[in-house]
């Protein structure tokens, strides 16, 4: 009885020491394989991927490596990127670039669409898309460097200024 006692002791003692041990912090740089090391956006989506938004690049990380899409290889409109924000919704990504449009990314495809700014009454405000906030049913708000904001509707492929759109939630 007094070596179980011992026992359990010297565990709970070993419990403690782990318990209290500085968190390890691994850097994942360029050196690790992410595209480049100025980065812009991280998100995870609902498979568990991690993504990551540089100035050449998606990268997605997956604990252990890095699978890098880049403009120029049927994926992402661009690799200047700016923020990248997951939809759990739809298990997307939605990619702000810098100045070719907006891109939703489906993490289970691997299929990106995109969506640019254009003449058209439902055209994105601006090709310089600086931020996206997923909202209910797939839709978004999107903002842009120098054109203000609006939400976009990627199933129809329309974006409305805000004020032409009463939501629940959103006034007029």
């Amino acid at each position: 009885m007094k070596i179980i006692k011992t026992l359990i002791l010297a565990l709970m003692s070993l419990a403690l020491i782990k318990a209290t041990a500085a968190p390890h912090v691994r850097r994942l740089g360029s050196e690790a394989g992410l595209t480049n090391n100025y980065v812009m956006g991280i998100t995870q989506d609902r498979n568990g991927f991690v993504w990551i938004s540089t100035e050449s690049g998606l990268n997605r990380f997956d604990g252990e490596t890095f699978k890098a899409f880049k403009a120029g290889d049927g994926s992402i409109a661009a690799n200047e990127l700016n923020r990248v924000v997951s939809d759990h919704l739809t298990n997307s990504i939605w990619i702000c670039t810098q100045r070719h449009g907006l891109n939703l990314l489906d993490c289970d495809t691997y299929a990106v669409t995109h969506f640019n700014h254009g003449d058209g009454e439902y055209a994105l405000a601006s090709n310089g898309v600086t931020d996206v906030c997923p909202a209910p049913e797939g839709d978004a708000w999107v903002a842009t460097y120098t054109s203000g904001g609006g939400f976009h509707r990627p199933q129809d492929r329309k974006s409305d200024p805000p004020q032409h759109r009463h939501r629940k939630g959103v006034a007029r």
